[in-house]
């Protein structure tokens, strides 16, 4: 019988700063169906024509789920004891809702849910994923995690959602700048995860360059901070539907 070694870490916690051993936190939580194994596709595949990337070979694969080594254990365990199971919840919501819901809606779709917990929990997840060379970055988004009643989200950070086709590819990106070079849109996107029946992107603002956001492909969460900590409410989504294909950031095209 074979064991397998359990992989150590150390490094700067991506939240609170400390350098330790880290903890691999799932990206979404393990309970929002990311339990199995996951294969990802590197970016390299852009210059393939075709676009098939369901053909190629994966360049990363996750046997553990999505995720990365990227918190300090007490971090982990505060963040998902405090956030963790609403989004695991929403996104048991969002499964049902794939089960009956075939394309892009332009109905508003009610989700009964703790939002501000939801909006805390993707904050979470970006700051994960971060880069995690450096120190005293994201301060205030730290802040805003850390205070779990804190409902001071900073105005840079945008965070939209929408629903994933069950035959999407997932879709695993951080800290990366999309430009459209025919149309001169630039976004910085911090994260973009897509795994069913969820996809979340966090961006930071670019006032000086104009977004390629369109209402259409993303529908914005802002407004979850607007709520107190643990508050149950239906919130009404118009959030559109895609299935994801490609490995690029901000890439919502039709495929057959």
């Amino acid at each position: 019988m074979k064991f397998m070694a359990k992989v150590r870490k150390n490094g700067f916690c991506r939240l609170c700063d400390s350098f330790t051993e880290l903890s691999f936190e799932h990206v979404p939580p393990k309970s929002a169906f990311n339990d199995k194994r996951v294969l990802l596709h590197s970016l390299s595949y852009i210059n393939d024509n075709s676009y098939q990337i369901a053909k190629k070979t994966p360049a990363r694969n996750h046997n553990r789920g999505l995720g990365e080594h990227s918190l300090c254990e007490r971090c982990n365990n505060l963040t998902g004891a405090w956030y963790g199971t609403a989004y695991s919840e929403w996104a048991k919501q969002g499964m049902i809702y794939l089960d009956v819901i075939e394309k892009s809606s332009s109905i508003d779709i009610p989700f009964y849910i703790q939002p501000l917990n939801v909006l805390k929990q993707m904050a979470t997840m970006t700051l994960a994923m971060s880069n995690g060379g450096f120190v005293n970055k994201h301060i205030e988004l730290k802040r805003f995690v850390l205070n779990k009643r804190d409902r001071f989200l900073p105005k840079e950070y945008l965070f939209y959602v929408y629903l994933t086709n069950k035959k999407s590819e997932a879709r695993y990106m951080a800290e990366t700048v999309s430009l459209n070079i025919f149309t001169g849109e630039s976004d910085f996107v911090l994260a973009e995860v897509a795994l069913p029946p969820f996809g979340f992107v966090v961006l930071s603002a670019m006032p000086e360059k104009k977004s390629s956001v369109k209402s259409e492909n993303l529908c914005s969460i802002n407004h979850f901070a607007n709520y107190d900590y643990n508050g149950w409410i239906t919130v009404f989504l118009k959030i559109p539907i895609h299935r994801i294909w490609s490995p690029t950031p901000l890439d919502y095209r039709k495929i057959d």
